[in-house]
C-alpha cells in the first residue's frame, strides 16, 4: 500500500456515457439525454478501455464541432483511467512541485516543450543544479498487474525515444518516464509482444545512461492523486 497525494483538482468535470470513437481524436458518447461528441487527446489504440457502455467524464469547452475533451473512461467502480495527455503532463508538474517524486530532489521545471536539434520533449527540469530533458508516454494497456506501453506499434513513439536516447548520448541528462493510472497494476513493462524492436531501443536507452521510470497516478474524478511516485520498471 502507497500513500496517495493529490495533483490535481478538477471541478468542472462532467459524467457521460462513452458510445464510441469516430477516429483518432473524436469520440461520441450521451450526456444526459442527447448524444454529443467529444475531442480525445490520446493517439493510443485505447481498445480495451474505450468500451460502449462504460461511464466517461470530460471537461466541457464548446467547439464549433464539439462540446469538450475527454479525459477518463471509468475502469473499476469509480476508478478511472486518465487518457488526456496534456492532463498527465499537469500532474506530474504538480507532483514535482510538491517534491513528491522523491527520486529526484528539489526538482523545477525550467520550461514546457523544449525543442533540442530540431526534436520537442515534454519537459526541460532542473534537479540539484542539472538540467534533465524529459519526456512522458502514458502506460495505458493492462496485462496481469504490469501496465504496458505501447498498445499499439507507434513509429512516433520509438522515434521520440530514439531523439532522447541522442541527447543523452551527447553526456547529457536525460529522463523517460511512463505514466499510468490503472487501478491495480504493480509495474510498468514495455510491450514488446507488439513491437520486438523496442527491446533493442531499451538497451540503447539503458547504455546511453539515460534515466527509465514510471509513476502511478490514481483518477477519482475530480481529484487526480500520485499513488505511487516509483513504480517497479521490469525491461
Amino acid at each position: 500500500m502507497f500513500d496517495s497525494f493529490l495533483c490535481l483538482e478538477l471541478p468542472d468535470l462532467e459524467f457521460c456515457v462513452f458510445q464510441k470513437r469516430i477516429n483518432r481524436f473524436l469520440v461520441e458518447a450521451i450526456w444526459k439525454t442527447r448524444i454529443i461528441r467529444l475531442s480525445l487527446g490520446n493517439t493510443g489504440r485505447l481498445t480495451d478501455l474505450l468500451l460502449r457502455g462504460r461511464r466517461a467524464c470530460f471537461l466541457p469547452r464548446k467547439a464549433p464541432k464539439t462540446e469538450g475533451r475527454l479525459i477518463g473512461i471509468e475502469v473499476k467502480k469509480n476508478a478511472f483511467a486518465l487518457l488526456d495527455t496534456n492532463l498527465m503532463e499537469l500532474a506530474f508538474s504538480s507532483a514535482l512541485a510538491r517534491n513528491l517524486v522523491r527520486w529526484l530532489k528539489d526538482p523545477k521545471v525550467l520550461k514546457r516543450n523544449p525543442q533540442w536539434k530540431g526534436n520537442k520533449f515534454d519537459f526541460l527540469l532542473e534537479s540539484e543544479g542539472e538540467e534533465w530533458m524529459c519526456e512522458l508516454k502514458g502506460a495505458l494497456l493492462q496485462k496481469g498487474n504490469a501496465a504496458l506501453y505501447p498498445d499499439c506499434p507507434s513509429p512516433r513513439g520509438k522515434r521520440h525515444i530514439r531523439e532522447l536516447i541522442n541527447y543523452a548520448q551527447q553526456k547529457n541528462r536525460a529522463l523517460l518516464c511512463f505514466v499510468t493510472s490503472l487501478p491495480g497494476v504493480s509495474c510498468f513493462q514495455p510491450n514488446y509482444s507488439v513491437d520486438p524492436t523496442l527491446k533493442t531501443l531499451f538497451i540503447q536507452a539503458l547504455k546511453s545512461g539515460m534515466l527509465i521510470k514510471s509513476v502511478a497516478f490514481r483518477f477519482f474524478p475530480p481529484q487526480i492523486l500520485l499513488e505511487n511516485q516509483d513504480l517497479p520498471v521490469k525491461l
